[in-house]
């Protein structure tokens, strides 16, 4: 991003979802796909906000996914590591970017996780199920994140979509 871009008005527009500011602001030459000094583009600093609105103008007017920020996260890592006091905003940025046509499912980030890994984890019950039988650089798959991490539900969601499943695969 260039300097303009980490000025406190684009800042706030993000915290605050002020998507009428943001559109503003893009009209009159910020640049969508410009990063910051830590790899955060305009698209991430939303996610990172809960600012599902201008989440969603920032993809209707194409800004770029599949982008890694600061600790090599993509858009969609990102979404599925915030905290739960955003449940109902990262389960509506999930499916906005889930809906992305660009959107690779298959991107893995510096640890062998994929975005599976990450939703069993952090307990995201997410309707895609790609790269199930993906392994991370441990050689564990997406079910034996959620086991470990406690997330039930998300292991009867599992099985319940796929009864073939077996937690003890390696």
């Amino acid at each position: 991003m260039s300097e303009k871009t980490k000025t406190p008005i684009i800042s706030n527009a993000l915290k605050e979802d002020n998507v009428h500011l943001l559109k503003n602001k893009l009209f009159f030459g910020y640049n969508i796909n410009a990063k910051d000094k830590f790899k955060n583009s305009l698209l991430h600093l939303a996610i990172e906000n809960g600012a599902v609105e201008c989440v969603k103008l920032l993809i209707a007017k194409k800004a770029a996914v599949n982008r890694s920020h600061r600790n090599g996260d993509t858009e969609l890592i990102i979404v599925l590591r915030i905290k739960n006091e955003f449940q109902q905003k990262r389960e509506k940025i999930i499916k906005l970017l889930i809906n992305v046509e660009e959107i690779d499912l298959k991107i893995k980030t510096w640890s062998e996780w994929n975005y599976l890994h990450f939703a069993c984890s952090f307990g995201n019950l997410t309707e895609v199920m790609q790269d199930l039988y993906t392994v991370d650089g441990e050689g564990y798959y997406p079910i034996h994140r959620a086991i470990a991490c406690g997330h039930i539900e998300v292991v009867k969601n599992l099985f319940n979509k796929y009864p073939q499943l077996d937690e003890n695969m390696r």
